[in-house]
């Protein structure tokens, strides 16, 4: 068995409306996709299961893969399998997971341990000498087997039976099995269909037959769809009826299993999945790719199983979309973004370019602003409501633009009177007509960026409204007050007042990148590797790092949104929320995964998080009330003793006073969070041990009773119900009348 930790790959694809004849935006939604790099043991996968416990399991032609949303545990022959061919799975009520191998033969994992026929005197009856292409468990808890050859196997755990049709044109090649309400047993391949009748298959006269053992779905209510050559068909006992017609252009192309939805159809081919609505309408997804399965997992994500890895749809809720150079973009670098009035997103990007995307419609309209090498990359946006305007601004130039372009497409750039070359590490806005810069060589103010859109180096007088010593940042606050960091660290500008806030405290005088005004009035500033710092009436009173929850303490951006602050570093996005003293941050473990590395800015709405990335824009829908999300279920996935492993099926154990070497092997299941924390102990009263590692070993442990616990917790989350193993050392008795 190899385990290897999931690095998680990212995939770009387009979900296709092909049903409508009108050209309509083709939403681009970000599937995680994972292959070899991230664990599996093989690309080419051929089937995909989860278990009653939430695993995902993946049979390919390498072995068999067991995922928890972190690590691929892998099984191959080294391990027990009868063949690293693996081409379908099943879970019986047992909870057994079978494997049914390309070479014919069976096995099943179960309580940590895989059964094949070499230790197990059960599966030597299960011999077939051919490919079991189907399973099923009936009412009564028998197992029937369908092959690829003219025999369907039933086995009740002690005897099996085999069945075979003497009829060679209606032989059992390639059956599917199917019970329905009344109990009856059917038997359905592509020559033929029969029934089981006093323990023999009668066949039936039907003309409706499958495409294939992959296209049909045995339904929880004893119903059973399949496809056949006109579409998808029902059927109740003996009732038939066609559900939904199908393209047989679709149908002729290899199709994979299905999955069935709310009246929705998930058909996999050698060209994709294609979602057929029950009205008609038909989307594609992952175009081109050869497709062998879909599922839909306990939280909702649909799986895509193929020959070049597996893909994960996430739920809609968690779902991201990206709009980059292929829906028309300039480019796909985005370094700033705004809104304005007319619900367009300003978006700035390299080579001089500012495209305008209206949020509605999506259409666009894009600006190429004149001297590329001086606006190379546009690094800050910002609407100036009073003017309407938005203003723009690169390393080595400032401008501004009619937020009514292109009714007014005139083009505005800040001057210095004497042509001096300066150097914007940031601008801001107050509500009336100041403007402030911080620049290289300090902090300077406009008073009227309307009609007076220029300045004069020289001509500044120190402390009014220039402010020496490089400068990093400016901010006005509501009460028009202006807020600078430079070398020294931070200051506040309050009616020719100058306030030196970095004296009253050092984290103030580190670098700050970003700075807000929360809802409440009070100022968030963000640290170039110290959190977040919250000021409240010139003074620091509250200190946010990675201990409180951020997934970074370099912070590069700051937005505010109704009551909730949202922050982005390299490793992802925090959303905090304040009520009254007390704050709470949560993160978007499905988004930073997927962000990290690439966030730019940020532009938050009521409904919808938009970010500037290096790869285009990319949103997500967000809720405003942050909810906690479920423990995940933990379990304990192996127990070692002494290099041996330990028979799971039992909770405890009772070992030799030799056998005081134990090692625990654990996993959460989470297919959204990634950074999940354990925690363990070994006597109920004890003090848990918090740790980030799946493994636990124990040496030399004590005599005595142990009960093993351990659970988890992702960061919005509270802890999970522990899993227990409960385990005994002996004593070690010497000679009569002396313990050793």
């Amino acid at each position: 068995m190899k385990i290897k930790p999931q690095l998680y790959l990212i995939v770009c694809l387009s979900i296709l409306i092909l049903s409508s004849a009108k050209k309509s935006f083709a939403q681009i939604a970000y599937l995680p996709h994972y292959t070899t790099k991230n664990g599996l043991p093989s690309n080419n996968c051929y089937y995909t299961l989860q278990d009653k416990k939430g695993y995902i399991w993946v049979a390919t032609d390498a072995g068999v893969s067991r995922f928890d949303g972190t690590v691929f545990e892998n099984f191959s022959v080294d391990d027990g399998l009868p063949d690293n061919q693996i081409l379908q799975l099943r879970e019986d009520s047992k909870g057994r997971i079978w494997f049914l191998a390309l070479n014919g033969q069976l096995s099943y994992f179960f309580n940590g341990k895989i059964y094949n026929q070499n230790n197990s005197k059960q599966l030597q009856q299960l011999n077939f000498n051919a490919v079991v292409v189907s399973f099923f468990e009936d009412s009564k808890g028998r197992i029937w087997f369908g092959t690829n050859k003219n025999v369907i196997g039933l086995w009740d755990e002690k005897t099996l039976i085999k069945y075979s049709s003497p009829n060679i044109e209606n032989q059992f090649i390639n059956t599917f099995i199917h019970e329905d309400k009344q109990g009856n047993i059917w038997a359905y391949s592509t020559q033929a269909v029969h029934l089981f009748i006093r323990n023999n298959f009668v066949l039936i006269k039907d003309t409706l037959l499958p495409l294939s053992y992959k296209t049909i779905l045995n339904r929880p209510d004893k119903s059973m769809y399949f496809l056949d050559k006109n579409g998808l068909n029902l059927k109740v006992g003996t009732f038939n009826q066609l559900m939904l017609k199908v393209d047989t252009v679709l149908l002729n192309n290899s199709p994979g299993y299905i999955y069935l939805g709310n009246k929705q159809l998930w058909l996999s081919n050698n060209n994709g999945v294609f979602v057929i609505d029950f009205d008609g309408s038909t989307k594609q997804i992952l175009k081109d790719v050869d497709v062998n399965q879909v599922i839909r997992d306990n939280n909702q994500n649909m799986w895509f199983t193929t020959k070049n890895g597996i893909y994960r749809l996430p739920d809609v809720k968690e779902r991201l979309y990206i709009f980059n150079k292929s829906n028309g973009l300039s480019n796909d670098m985005i370094k700033s973004i705004t809104k304005d009035a007319q619900n367009r997103l300003w978006l700035g990007l390299n080579s001089a370019n500012i495209d305008i995307v209206n949020i509605g419609s999506k259409k666009l309209e894009k600006i190429a602003l004149p001297n590329p090498k001086k606006y190379n990359l546009i690094k800050q946006l910002l609407f100036d409501k009073k003017n309407k305007n938005i203003l723009f601004a690169s390393d080595y130039g400032l401008g501004a633009v009619s937020a009514t372009f292109p009714l007014k497409p005139n083009i505005r750039h800040l001057r210095e009177t004497n042509n001096s070359v300066f150097v914007v590490k940031n601008f801001s806005i107050d509500s009336v007509q100041k403007m402030a810069l911080a620049l290289s060589s300090g902090v300077v103010i406009i008073n009227d960026r309307l009609h007076k859109f220029e300045f004069t180096s020289s001509n500044y007088k120190e402390k009014q409204d220039f402010f020496k010593d490089r400068s990093y940042r400016v901010y006005y606050d509501k009460q028009q007050n202006l807020w600078f960091s430079n070398l020294n660290g931070v200051s506040e500008f309050n009616s020719e007042k100058l306030n030196k806030v970095y004296e009253g405290n050092t984290l103030l005088t580190k670098r700050i990148n970003d700075m807000q005004q929360l809802s409440n009035g009070n100022l968030a500033m963000a640290t170039d590797g110290y959190g977040i710092l919250l000021i409240k009436n010139g003074q620091l009173f509250k200190h946010l790092t990675q201990k409180d929850g951020l997934n970074n303490n370099i912070i590069n951006k700051l937005f505010v949104q109704g009551d909730h602050l949202w922050a982005i570093s390299r490793t992802g996005i925090n959303r905090i929320a304040f009520d009254q003293d007390k704050v709470s941050v949560s993160t978007f473990d499905y988004a930073n995964d997927l962000l990290s590395d690439d966030l730019n800015d940020l532009y938050i709405d009521t409904d919808t998080a938009y970010f500037a990335t290096n790869n285009g824009l990319v949103y997500f829908a967000h809720k405003q009330k942050a909810q906690q999300t479920k423990a995940p279920k933990t379990y304990i996935s192996s127990v070692t003793n002494n290099k041996e492993f330990l028979d799971l099926s039992s909770a405890n154990f009772t070992l030799s006073p030799g056998q005081h070497n134990i090692t625990f092997n654990y996993s959460a299941i989470d297919f959204k969070n990634r950074r999940i924390v354990y925690r363990y102990r070994l006597k109920g009263d004890a003090n848990w041990s918090e740790t980030k590692n799946r493994r636990v070993e124990l040496s030399s442990l004590e005599p005595g009773e142990y009960t093993f616990e351990v659970s988890a917790k992702s960061q919005d989350s509270e802890w999970s119900k522990p899993d227990k193993i409960h385990f005994i050392i002996e004593k070690f008795f010497g000679k009569p009348g002396g313990l050793l």
